[in-house]
């Protein structure tokens, strides 16, 4: 049983094709493609039945996968059952179109706006989940912590609350703490980052070069245009500049206590880059597009 190709790849759907080399001794009576955003889907995921099949069973198949996101990274396999059981073929991935200024989706169903500016593709609202995506199989345990603890806020994956209220999350989104920012990874200051971190699949944390570029572009304008200021968290110090400033976490650290944060004025002025932010306090994440 092998999964083959994957054409007339668009938005959300997608031709799979596959091929049954051996039947086996009973008669296969399903055949078709199961697909998942997670390694090794199988018929307990999304699958779509080969409606045209007949006889054993042998040969080339495909069929249409509909219903898909834009812009997510999928994995496929072919599957075959007959009474022995359910057989699967090889995993394919493949990744749906997207253009920016479409919305973005994230694995809790939050939808986001995008934006272009010059060459890069940004998520124009701050992210507001409490989970990472699937593909990011070794990301740290995120949580909310029940009080404050000075050490605890660097080693661990901490989200908190805008102005510590649970009612201004739909509007400002989260605050996260580096490491929950970064999910795990190491520090990055490339072109792109390569940390997808928090981010929803094809989509990354940027590095301190990338929010360079953006502010070094004359269309930094309207990524002021998009800013919510959700303040930050200052740990002993307490929850700052609500409805005045915004800090956004880069994927760059200066050493192990301090991460690179691009702190935003909210009064018109330019985007500023602040370096030796402290990696336990809580900034606001916008994601750019791979």
């Amino acid at each position: 049983l092998i999964t083959d190709s994957v054409t007339n790849i668009d938005f959300y759907s997608a031709t799979c094709s596959g091929e049954i080399l051996d039947n086996g001794v009973p008669t296969i009576s399903e055949r078709g493609f199961c697909w998942s955003t997670s390694h090794n889907p199988t018929i307990a995921d999304n699958h779509c039945i080969d409606s045209t099949l007949t006889g054993t069973g042998f040969g080339t198949f495909s069929v249409q996968l509909t219903g898909l996101a834009t812009g997510f990274h999928y994995y496929v396999r072919a599957y075959a059952t007959n009474s022995s059981g359910t057989a699967y073929g090889n995993e394919v991935e493949f990744s749906t179109a997207y253009t920016c200024g479409n919305p973005v989706t994230d694995i809790q169903g939050n939808v986001y706006n995008t934006i272009q500016i010059g060459q890069q593709c940004w998520i124009a609202e701050n992210l507001r989940t409490t989970a990472y995506a699937p593909n990011l199989t070794n990301a740290p345990s995120l949580s909310h912590p029940t009080s404050f603890n000075y050490t605890a806020c660097f080693m661990n994956a901490y989200y908190y609350y805008p102005n510590n209220d649970t009612a201004n999350i739909s509007t400002y989104g989260l605050l996260y703490n580096w490491r929950a920012a970064m999910g795990g990874a190491s520090s990055s200051n490339s072109t792109p980052s390569g940390v997808q971190g928090i981010c929803p699949e094809g989509w990354h944390l940027p590095s301190q070069n990338e929010f360079n570029t953006l502010i070094q572009q004359s269309g930094s304008s309207s990524f002021l245009g998009t800013i919510l200021p959700g303040e930050y968290f200052a740990g002993n110090n307490g929850h700052l500049g609500f409805g005045t400033w915004a800090y956004f976490w880069t994927s760059t650290s200066t050493d192990n206590v301090y991460g690179d944060a691009c702190g935003v004025s909210c009064n018109g002025s330019n985007p500023t880059l602040s370096p030796y932010e402290e990696q336990g306090r809580g900034f606001s994440v916008r994601c750019l597009r791979d």
